[in-house]
């Protein structure tokens, strides 16, 4: 199972200061990530789209074998073979590791919305009708589309398995507190 987890860096070629916990984190848990920094000014791209193309692109070149796609504010709370031993029955769908939050029966959901996409699992055996979905439609907030697609199958952990770390949000231009841990960073 591979890790990427995906970021950029700020104008003045620095990472993020989350990402830096993140990482540091995902390291002590026993994972040996792939770091993939991404343009924040994408050419035709939307704010909204930015997390889309992200995670897409991690996705189409790393596919082949399971994949864990983290956004940099993960803050992981289980160790890598834990988590593979967890993971081992999804092998058809999208599986929700880590998010921030899970609103129930909202109006236009498949019966829940999940807020936050900091760790996404997706199998080899499901990454080809993923990758064919995304192509065909047009780019959005994904974590928005993947509760809400028809064309999606997802699974959502009971608990999340880490927290969303306090971040500035390129979407939202401004800091994201809430429900995320603020770390002393």
């Amino acid at each position: 199972m591979k890790l990427i987890i995906d970021s950029f860096v700020n104008q003045d070629q620095e990472m993020p200061s989350w990402f830096v916990a993140s990482l540091g984190r995902f390291l002590e848990m026993g994972y040996n990530p792939i770091v993939k920094i991404n343009p924040t000014n994408q050419k035709d791209t939307k704010k909204h789209g930015v997390a889309w193309n992200n995670f897409l692109s991690s996705l189409k070149k790393y596919k082949g074998e399971d994949l864990l796609i983290a956004e940099d504010d993960c803050y992981i709370n289980v160790d890598y073979e834990d988590l593979k031993q967890i993971l081992e029955p999804y092998k058809n769908c999208v599986v929700r590791v880590v998010y921030n939050k899970n609103l129930k029966n909202p109006a236009g959901s498949n019966g829940r919305y999940i807020i936050g996409n900091q760790l996404t699992y997706i199998p080899k055996e499901y990454q080809e009708h993923l990758i064919s979905t995304m192509d065909n439609t047009p780019a959005c907030i994904i974590d928005c589309w993947i509760s809400r697609s028809k064309r999606i199958r997802e699974a959502v952990l009971k608990n999340p398995l880490g927290r969303e770390i306090e971040h500035y949000s390129y979407l939202l231009g401004k800091v994201r507190t809430s429900g995320c841990l603020k770390l002393d960073i």
